[in-house]
């Protein structure tokens, strides 16, 4: 029971990480995108 509930810990840990990462990656994307946005407005 204990190793069961390590698992599902362990699998709702690295799903969360991983939303993590892509939600910064795309973050990045859009300031990138913002700052191009403002260099080319000037």
């Amino acid at each position: 029971m204990k190793k069961t509930t390590a698992l599902i810990a362990l699998m709702l840990a690295v799903l969360t990480v991983a939303g993590c990462s892509n939600t910064l990656n795309g973050a990045g994307e859009d300031i990138e995108h913002a700052g191009r946005t403002i260099q080319n407005t000037f």
